[in-house]
């Protein structure tokens, strides 16, 4: 078979007229070269390409053969409109269980990303929010409440990444459910990732995910 398409460990997203990918595979954010971006988006669109640039295309790791197996399962996720550190909201209480036990999630999460890739990590939680139900919006803004309140007194700097995935971690642990979000920009480059649950940021504020083109949902 000579047909081709997008590895599934590979998201990209449309900035600025050029492309971005994330390669989760191997930790890495990257852009083509001008022919080659050209060739990509002739290929997504249906429009012949090189036997040559396909080649480079597949050995650069964007492409590779329709009939290998897939290797990731895609989420989408509403476009977000409401933040729930910006809704009216009863201080949290922190009592030493609370803090022992996001303590003890914020470690060990830091410890994984120190060890393992992103793919690594990232594949469990696609497991858990591929067949999990809507959980409820209150339930997600108090326990998030609860482990924002809590993450303050872990002694470890505070990350996107790091707190994201031990946030996820920490709903999960409660049967509770939402998506990581990966955005990125493009001129100067730089990346973030938040918590979100349909329209609704969890442990972000709605307007610094604005600037953000979304590229990829887990």
């Amino acid at each position: 078979m000579n047909l081709y398409e997008a590895r599934n460990d590979l998201s990209f997203c449309r900035i600025d007229g050029h492309v971005v990918f994330l390669d989760v595979g191997h930790d890495r954010y990257f852009r083509l070269s001008s022919r080659l971006e050209a060739a990509f988006e002739a290929h997504l669109e249906g429009a012949e390409v090189s036997k040559a640039d396909l080649a480079h295309l597949v050995e650069q790791g964007v492409l590779h053969r329709a009939s290998a197996p897939a290797q990731w399962e895609r989420h989408q996720v509403a476009t977000a409109m409401r933040s729930a550190l910006e809704l009216p909201s009863a201080p949290s209480r922190v009592g030493p269980r609370l803090v022992l036990d996001v303590c003890a999630v914020v470690y060990r999460t830091h410890r994984w990303l120190k060890a393992r890739r992103l793919k690594a990590l990232l594949a469990p939680l696609a497991q858990r929010t591929r067949s999990a139900a809507v959980a409820a919006e209150g339930e997600l803004i108090a326990a998030t409440r609860q482990f924002l309140a809590a993450r303050k007194f872990v002694p470890i700097e505070t990350c996107c990444l790091l707190d994201s995935i031990s946030l996820l971690t920490f709903l999960a642990r409660r049967d509770l459910f939402a998506h990581m979000v990966i955005g990125v920009t493009h001129a100067p480059f730089t990346a973030h990732c938040w918590v979100q649950a349909q329209d609704l940021i969890l442990n972000d504020a709605l307007g610094n995910t604005r600037a953000f083109s979304v590229i990829r949902v887990v």
